[in-house]
Order: C-alpha cells, then sequence, then structure tokens
C-alpha cells in the first residue's frame, strides 16, 4: 500500500515522539535491549500504518524476532526488509541502491522501490564493535547518510547502545544526527554540527586526507567502547 498522500512532509514519529519531517537523519542512545525496542516497535508500527517501507539491520540475533512481533500488531506491515547494516550505514559511502540507484551500477531485479513509496530505517550500530570500521570512517559515514536522507522520503534511526560506547564517541555520535531521541522523546539535537563544518572536520580525516580533528576528540582510525 502506497501512502495516500505522497507529497506528506510530516509522519508520526511513533512511541516517544510527536511528528517528524521526511528526510531525518535521528540518533537513539538506549540504556537497555528493552527501551530500544520499546521506540524500534513504536516507530515501525506507524510506519506501517502509513504503508512505508520498513528496513532495519543489526548485528548477530538482534531483532530476529522482529518480523513476528510486527506481524502480532495491526495493521501488519506491507514491506520489512532486513539488510546488511553497513548498507543501511552508508559505511560504503553510498545509500542502498534500492533507494537511491546508483548511476554507474543498476539496481538488483526487484529491489527499487516503488516510486513515491516512504521509507523508514533503523539501524543497531552494535555492529561497529567487531567490524573494523574506525570513529572518522562512521562519522564521515553518518554524513553521508544525513545528506542522502534529507533529499528523500526517508526517516533513519540509528541506535547506539550507551553502555558499550565510550564518552568521546558519543559525542562525535551525537555531532552528525540532526534529531536525538533521549527521555524526554523526540527533539531538535543541541550537539549537532552543519554539514559543512562535519565534511571539513571528518571528511579528509576517515578517507585518509590530512584534515585534523579538534583537541579531545578521537582519532579518525580510533574507535573505543565502554566509558
Amino acid at each position: 500500500m502506497v501512502p495516500r498522500d505522497r507529497k506528506q512532509k510530516e509522519a508520526r514519529f511513533g512511541l516517544r515522539g510527536g511528528l517528524v519531517s521526511w528526510g531525518s537523519h535521528i540518533c537513539c542512545l538506549y540504556e537497555s535491549p528493552a527501551q530500544r525496542d520499546e521506540i524500534l516497535l513504536g516507530f515501525f508500527a506507524e510506519g506501517a500504518r502509513n504503508g512505508d517501507l520498513l528496513a532495519y539491520a543489526a548485528a548477530d540475533s538482534t531483532w530476529r524476532d522482529l518480523p513476528s512481533l510486527l506481524a502480532e500488531s495491526e495493521p501488519k506491515p506491507a514491506h520489512l526488509l532486513r539488510r546488511d547494516p553497513r548498507e543501511l550505514s552508508c559505511v560504503d559511502g553510498f545509500p542502498p541502491s534500492w533507494i537511491a540507484p546508483r548511476p554507474d551500477k543498476g539496481p538488483s531485479q526487484g529491489e527499487l522501490i516503488e516510486e513515491g513509496r516512504h521509507v523508514r530505517s533503523a539501524v543497531d550500530m552494535s555492529w561497529l564493535a567487531e567490524s573494523g570500521v574506525g570513529a572518522g570512517a562512521l562519522a564521515a559515514a553518518e554524513i553521508d547518510l544525513d545528506c542522502a536522507v534529507r533529499e528523500r522520503p526517508w526517516i533513519a534511526l540509528c541506535f547506539y547502545d550507551v553502555g558499550l560506547f565510550s564518552n568521546s564517541n558519543v559525542v562525535l555520535i551525537l555531532k552528525t544526527h540532526p534529531f536525538v531521541v533521549g527521555r524526554g522523546g523526540l527533539m531538535p539535537n543541541s550537539f549537532y554540527e552543519g554539514m559543512l563544518q562535519l565534511h571539513g572536520r571528518f571528511g579528509k580525516a576517515a578517507r585518509g586526507g590530512a584534515a585534523s580533528l579538534p583537541a579531545g576528540e578521537p582519532h579518525a582510525d580510533a574507535w573505543s567502547f565502554g566509558a
């Protein structure tokens, strides 16, 4: 089912938060799997009501039971995809081809989303713990994702376990997301830095250039876990 109003500018976020604009890139810092899943289920339940395409990614067995949980809700989601976390996180520098087809590579058969369909994606970023992806590379990927999302009818939700990531990395994460979900619900993120500033501070360093990072921020190749 395609949304009735393809030109809608806002959607209901879900359990915690009111309206959110399409083209939003959101960070959720969670303290327990139960808190994470409560927010995710509310986010996807609203998407199912709207006829959105729902895509999720996580490490190992995380959210393995998500399809069965959503199947118990009404209405049931029309389209639910489990994807590779690197793909939904834009770690390779490109958004998923089924959301934004690349001119140099045709999409795989059947992967193009129907024209006009809205997309909600959710990634549990705990997969980074064993990925070998550096902090600077992740910051660059979040910048790429931010750019891709704001140009499309897409809401991207990135979940970060505050018990897994160090304090300095949490600050770095917050700088790359315009919105954040906290105990007070969905709100603008006061730590977010503008796109031009982010590109200047993280882009070159993450991709092997000579850009320097401010004192106290992790080096582009460093990624620490735990406080």
